[in-house]
Formats: structure tokens, C-alpha cells, sequence
């Protein structure tokens, strides 16, 4: 039988199919009353089977729009409700259809990324991150490979450090990386202190060092050709010449010296310079990377036998000092001097796994967060001053922070984003911590998110929880952008919404994780970078990005004419004062006098007061 024929007869063979039930059961019905109670009961089933037969249908029209999507090789538009639905089963619809609700604004990714380079190696990369040199407006791209080894390279691709031994256990994962510039008037003055964990008991200090330099060019040597060498931090240096001397370090980096162990490159650039004497001297402009050993912070083992992992971990500046803050998987945040000794330790969360994440609050705070819930850690006190904020069921993936704003936004396990205000602004000027739901992203996705702030835009990555589970492995996921200030302002009515401003594909490559990060000349910032990682692949891939900052949304409590454009007040004002000058032109002229009648004559009431005047009072 065709297809529409089944369509179109299916209802009649369940009716029929139920008659004939109905008169196998007709031994239920003895009298009028059991009678009407069986009709009922057959009426009900029927009514069931019209309603499975009618999502029957609809799944089998989504269905065949995914067909239709799939062959022409374009993505068709499905209801939210059926994009989510079918993507519990297959998260592979997600790569053929749009939302119809909330389609991307823009999809072309090359007029917002612009290259701005890449790292090519030969070995996997466990983490990654971006160094910012001090004063240069440049930075340096620092690599993990499988044996827990340090790379360090430029944004080109020139290597600056090779294969230095971070001292973790053999067989090992790094699983968190963090720097921090250090302090002045601290050992680490002008340093990058870096600090990387594995999962373990222990995290490991560092002090990296990157220094971009102008030297002389020396007969016969091997750097004069300008390519990339490695050598020991004792490597050779002609203090004795005199060009040498003359030459001016600029960047973040201290001698680091009789430390345990330590490890240095150089990449080179060849130049013609000339001073004040006719002698031209050829230099070239060396870039050096140092990394030396500082100390090892070690968790303690609770009495109960149980260890303490650490699950988290960053670098604060508190005044002068550097300070260590590390979450562990028993629910405490525990603080540490620059020198690996404690200052002191509390217990934050209850929730299973501790504590998953920490990251820069505004002040002297720290936001944690767990699997359900998040606070502020106060440096100053050692202490979580406030209860922490709660309330959803799913477990908390990942979250960002708005420091300008103070807004959260929380990417829940189910897929879903809501934004958070965790800061509000009292009648007297003072600042609480409090925990309002200000609305949720667009769900575009049943998978989890991760999530980063710029510039009023809310960047969502999806990723897997299992990779080996419902064919998530096989799909490619997408970087979004979500604008806040269209996600506060629609009122989701019939039209589609403006909320996903950006979504950029990759395919075939498929993204697996990003970071985002600016660097800073003179005082302002640069355009940031954005350093991707694509699952199969190595290296990493930087572009600079471009997006126009959306207007910020109202904060709580504003007048609806602060959100107003003041251009536009300030047009219907002049346009007011206009044209009451032209109807007061118009009335006869400003003789300042009010009581004109028709056609400009004065009213007898205005002429008597006139007349009552004193002369003085009616001048000349």
C-alpha cells in the first residue's frame, strides 16, 4: 500500500480494530450504565490513538524536512520544539537544521575572524594558553605535549622554548594551566607565574620568562642565519662587547637564577643598525624564553584517610602580593603565599566534587562555583562572607563572569544558559551580593556549554560529556555568540528573534575547545585573540576578533528614558521649541503680553489691567 493511502486509512484500521476489540469485550457490558462506561472507555482510546497517529505524522514531516536538508546540502529551518526533541536522539540534527525561532544573524566567519597566525607541532597538545608581553602588544603561545613537557612559541610559530620538564608524574595529564604576571617588589617582579596541576594532590610553580632583546651579529656563529636554536638558561652572552651593553630588554621576564632546574630558546631576527658613529653594525632582535622551578603546592590528607585533588586553581593579585588559590575536590578553597606555604583554608560546598571552577570576581573576590551553586571567596578574609547562590536542578557545567556588569551566566549539563545578576547596588551607593535571574540564552543545543564573555556578547561553545554515547563524537560543533542586549529587549513574539547574533562552522575540522584573551599597549587594549583547538588535529590556529558591541541593557531600576536614545529626546525637544516659536510668530510676535484674541487682538480683561498699570511700569 503507498504511503498516503496508509496516511490517509490508518485512522479507519485502529477504529476498526477497536470495534472488533469492542465486540470481543462485549461480555463487559451487562446493563445501560456498564454499557456508557465501556463507550467511555473505548472514546478515550480513541481519542489516544488520534493523538499518537497525529505526532506520528508530524515527526514523520520534521523527518522529511531533514531529508530534504540533507540532500540539498542546505540547512532547513525546524520549530524549537522539534529540533529539540529529534536532537535527544540525534545531536546530528542540530548540523542540518536552524532553529526557525532564533536563527544566527550572521553566519559568515570571515568578517569577524581575521588569521593573525598559527602553531604548527608534530605531538598532541594536552593545554594551551596565550602570554601577553609586556609593552609590546604581542604574545606567546605556551603548549603542553603528552609528557607534560612546556613549549613556548611566538604567534608565528617561531619556538622560543622546547621540551621543558614540568616534573610531573610519568603518565600524568595536565589538566589546568594558569599564569599570572607577578608583581613588582615581589620575586617574581616582571615574570610570568605559572602554575600547572594534574589532577593530583600536588600543583607546580613556575616563574617564565620572555625577553625580546637587540644584539650584535658575531662572526661564524650558528644564530646568524636566523634560525630557532635551544640552549640552557646559562647559555653564552658577550657581556664583553660593548654594542651588547648598549642593548635595551623590554619585556616581562626576571633573572630566575640557582633555582632547581630551568630552560631556555631564542629566535632571532637580522637587522642593520646605525648610532652616532659611521660604523654600521648589523643586530638582530632576539626573543628568549626562560622557564625555572619554584615550588610545589601540596594538599593535605583529611584524617578520615580521604585526599584532597586539586580541582581548580588560580593566581590573585592582593595589593603588592601574588597569592595561590586552589579548590580541591572536598569542597574547600585553601590560599597560598607566593612561596607554596598556607595562609589558610575554609570549606565552601557540600556538593559532590567540590569545587569545579574559580575565576576573577570584582575586588578582592573570588567566584567559585560548584555543581550546583556559586559564591564569592573574600582573599582578604579567607572566607565566604555571603551564602552562596542555588536553585537549578541540572548540574552547573561552566560558567563567565561580567566584572563590569556583574552578571553570571551559568551553562547548565542539559543544555541550557541563564544569566545571573550577582551583584546590586544599594539606596546608599553600597554593593550586595545578591542572586537574580535575569532571563535564559536560546536553547540550541541539548548538549552542555562553554561559556566566556566579550563585549555584551555571551560565546557558547557545545561540547560532549560522553564521547562514546548517542553519536555526539560525529557532530561539529559551532562557536555562538549570543547578544544580550537583544536577549533582554525581545519579547520572543512571532517574529524571529536577534539573539544569535554570530554562529561560525568549521566543518570539516571540528572545534573542540577555545580561549580568549587581549593584551594591552600604553595603557589600552588591543583586539583580542582568539586561539582555537580542533579535535584530531595539532597545533593551534589564532585569529583576531570583530564584533561591534551591542548597547548595554538597562540595570535594574533605571528610568525607561535612560534607555531611550538621548539623540531622539533631544530632536523632539528642538522640533517642540520650533514649532512653538513659529505659532507665537504666527499670534503676532513677542510682545511678551498674553491675551491675544482672534486675528491677534487684545481681549477687553487684558486691556483693563493695561489700563491699571502704572506708567513706570509700562515704560517708555
Amino acid at each position: 500500500m503507498a504511503p498516503g493511502r496508509f496516511d490517509r486509512w490508518s485512522p479507519c484500521v485502529f477504529a476498526l480494530v477497536l470495534l472488533l476489540q469492542a465486540g470481543a469485550d462485549s461480555h463487559e457490558c451487562h446493563d445501560e450504565e456498564s454499557c456508557q462506561a465501556h463507550v467511555k472507555v473505548l472514546l478515550e482510546r480513541l481519542q489516544q490513538g488520534r493523538q499518537s497517529i497525529k505526532g506520528s505524522a508530524t515527526r514523520l514531516k520534521a523527518l522529511s524536512e531533514v531529508r530534504s536538508a540533507i540532500v540539498s546540502g542546505n540547512r532547513e529551518e525546524m520549530p524549537s520544539v522539534w529540533r529539540h526533541h529529534l536532537a535527544k536522539g540525534s545531536p546530528l540534527i542540530t548540523d542540518v537544521t536552524w532553529d526557525a525561532k532564533h536563527p544566527p544573524v550572521s553566519t559568515d566567519a570571515w568578517l569577524h575572524l581575521i588569521p593573525a597566525g598559527s602553531v604548527e607541532v608534530d605531538f598532541p597538545v594536552q593545554q594551551y594558553s596565550l602570554v601577553s608581553l609586556k609593552g609590546q602588544g604581542k604574545q606567546a603561545v605556551l603548549l603542553v605535549d603528552e609528557g607534560c613537557k612546556l613549549w613556548a612559541f611566538t604567534s608565528k610559530g617561531d619556538n622560543l622554548l622546547a621540551e621543558f620538564d614540568l616534573g610531573h608524574e610519568p603518565g600524568s595529564r595536565v589538566t589546568h594551566m594558569v599564569h599570572v604576571r607577578g608583581q613588582d617588589g615581589t620575586p617574581a617582579q616582571g615574570s610570568h607565574i605559572l602554575v600547572t596541576a594534574d589532577g593530583s594532590r600536588e600543583a607546580r610553580v613556575h616563574f617564565l620568562r620572555v625577553v625580546m632583546k637587540r644584539e650584535p651579529i658575531v662572526a661564524n656563529s650558528s644564530a646568524t642565519n636566523g634560525t630557532n636554536s635551544t640552549e640552557s638558561s646559562s647559555g653564552t652572552k658577550s657581556a664583553d662587547s660593548a654594542a651588547e651593553r648598549k642593548v635595551e630588554e623590554a619585556d616581562d621576564g626576571v633573572n630566575v637564577s640557582n633555582e632547581e632546574s630551568s630552560g631556555s630558546g631564542n629566535v632571532s631576527t637580522e637587522s642593520e643598525a646605525s648610532d652616532d658613529s659611521p660604523v654600521k653594525v648589523k643586530t638582530r632582535t632576539v626573543t628568549r624564553a626562560t622557564s625555572t622551578f619554584k615550588c610545589v603546592i601540596k594538599l593535605p590528607v583529611k584524617k578520615s584517610g580521604e585526599v584532597r585533588n586539586v580541582s581548580s586553581v588560580m593566581i590573585v593579585d592582593r595589593g603588592s602580593q601574588n597569592y595561590f588559590i586552589v579548590g580541591d575536590t572536598q569542597g574547600s578553597i585553601s590560599m597560598y603565599h607566593l612561596n607554596c606555604t598556607k595562609k589558610g583554608r575554609v570549606r565552601v560546598t557540600e556538593d559532590h566534587g567540590g569545587v569545579k571552577g574559580l575565576m576573577k570576581s570584582t575586588g578582592l573576590a573570588v567566584l567559585f562555583y560548584t555543581s550546583h551553586s556559586f559564591g564569592t571567596f573574600s582573599t582578604f578574609t579567607v572566607d565566604v562572607q555571603e551564602n552562596p547562590c542555588s536553585g537549578w536542578n541540572s548540574p552547573l557545567f561552566d560558567i563567565a563572569v561580567d566584572t563590569v556588569n556583574s552578571r553570571a551566566a551559568l551553562a547548565l549539563e542539559n543544555g541550557d544558559i541563564a544569566v545571573y545578576a550577582t551583584k546590586q547596588t544599594g539606596k546608599q551607593g553600597q554593593q550586595t551580593m545578591t542572586c537574580d535571574l535575569l532571563y535564559k540564552l536560546p536553547k540550541t543545543s541539548v548538549q552542555p556549554h562553554r561559556v566566556n564573555y566579550f563585549r555584551g556578547h555571551v560565546i557558547a561553545l557545545p561540547v560532549a560529556l560522553d564521547e562514546g554515547s548517542r553519536g555526539l563524537s560525529l557532530t561539529t560543533p559551532e562557536l555562538l555568540f549570543f547578544n544580550l542586549g537583544a536577549v533582554h529587549s525581545s519579547n520572543y513574539g512571532t517574529a524571529p528573534s536577534r539573539a544569535l547574533a554570530l554562529q561560525i562552522s568549521f566543518a570539516p575540522h571540528r572545534l573542540e575547545s577555545f580561549m580568549l584573551t587581549s593584551t594591552q599597549v600604553a595603557g589600552k587594549s588591543t583586539a583580542p585573540t582568539l586561539a582555537l583547538s580542533f579535535a584530531g588535529e595539532t597545533g593551534v590556529q589564532l585569529y583576531t576578533l570583530s564584533l561591534k558591541q551591542p548597547p548595554p541593557p538597562p540595570s535594574e531600576g533605571d528610568d525607561w528614558l535612560e534607555w531611550f536614545p538621548k539623540q531622539t529626546i533631544f530632536g523632539v525637544a528642538m522640533v517642540g521649541v520650533v514649532v512653538w516659536n513659529a505659532r507665537k510668530a504666527e499670534l503676532g510676535g513677542g510682545g511678551g503680553l498674553g491675551g491675544l484674541g482672534e486675528g491677534g487682538e487684545l481681549d477687553e480683561e487684558t486691556i483693563a489691567k493695561i489700563k491699571a498699570m502704572a506708567p513706570d511700569e509700562l515704560g517708555d
